[in-house]
């Protein structure tokens, strides 16, 4: 009943490849595995999931499509694994929720402070350590406008034509950076089973405290950025991370350099504080972006 469903699998499983078909074909416990066929007696679909209160069939039912499902299994038979193509990035589609999560009033006010006339593109969330993206070039933040001559409206578009290209292989990307438009090469790697973890490292000094977000910072200044790999920035550096505090489940430590708060850009203490103080008081959640030694990314503290 419907195609390219996204949310089925669940948030604890990383790296999901969600594209699944959404059937009304009565499917329960035990079916897992077994086809989908249509009306032509064709197989179309993998059995996969339902969406259930019970745990028995309620009407909707969901299945991996069966062009995939062959790539998978030519993928195992010639290479004894599943391959697939990688970017390292995480996505989001430009949005009002995308708006929310940043701190703006809507999708027109993100676009603004994009410098974009449309909702063209997929925003780029985070960017992972050493991932080819990094070695490319792309940047938290940045809005990915074409991959390998397609032009991307949608995260789901980025990851199946991402992960479709042969790994090695060179494609251009058109990225739209700090308002311009422009054209990087990367070479796709291989999705790894795992990410390795981030190292960080960072001076524990004091420094601003905010309570809200279970930090304290302090203004990076010139030698500071040049002991941790920060030359030529501008922020607030994490001085300390309260133990499970908000800052602390975002995965911030110690040594981070904070240059954003939504899409605002900060240089120092004060600006941080007064730019946290209003994005709590309006939306009661701070948007962050936040930069180690090899890796930038947002996150959200609520």
């Amino acid at each position: 009943s419907a195609k390219g469903r996204r949310g089925v699998t669940p948030k604890s499983v990383p790296f999901a490849i969600e594209d699944f078909l959404q059937t009304d074909a009565a499917i329960n416990p035990g079916n897992s595995g077994g086809p989908l066929i249509n009306l032509r007696g064709e197989v179309i679909g993998i059995n996969t999931a339902i969406a259930s209160r019970t745990g028995g069939y309620e009407g909707i039912g969901f299945a991996i499509p069966s062009n995939l499902a062959k790539k998978v299994m030519d993928s195992l038979k010639s290479k004894g694994k599943v391959v697939r193509g990688y970017l390292g990035i995480e996505i989001a589609d430009i949005s009002d929720s995308l708006a929310e999560r940043m701190g703006e009033k809507d999708e027109k006010a993100i676009l603004e402070k994009l410098g974009l006339k449309e909702a063209e593109g997929v925003f780029v969330w985070g960017v992972g350590d050493g991932a080819p993206a990094a070695e490319a070039g792309i940047e938290a933040g940045d809005v990915i406008l074409e991959v390998d001559g397609k032009k991307m409206k949608k995260a789901e578009e980025v990851a199946a034509t991402v992960r479709e290209i042969e790994v090695g292989k060179k494609v251009n990307v058109v990225i739209w950076h700090e308002k311009a438009k422009k054209t990087l090469t990367v070479k796709i790697g291989e999705q790894p089973e795992e990410l390795a973890s981030t190292k960080r490292y960072g001076e524990k000094e004091g420094g601003a405290e905010v309570d809200f977000l279970g930090l304290s910072v302090q203004t990076l200044t010139p030698e500071l950025a040049r002991e941790l790999g920060y030359e030529n920035q501008k922020g607030v550096l994490v001085a300390e991370v309260q133990k499970g505090s908000g800052a602390d489940r975002a995965g911030i430590k110690e040594g981070d350099l904070i240059t954003k708060v939504g899409m605002r850009d900060i240089a120092n203490v004060a600006e941080f504080t007064q730019a946290v103080k209003a994005a709590a008081e309006k939306k009661g959640r701070v948007t962050l972006y936040v930069k180690s030694e090899k890796r930038g990314r947002f996150v959200t503290i609520e």
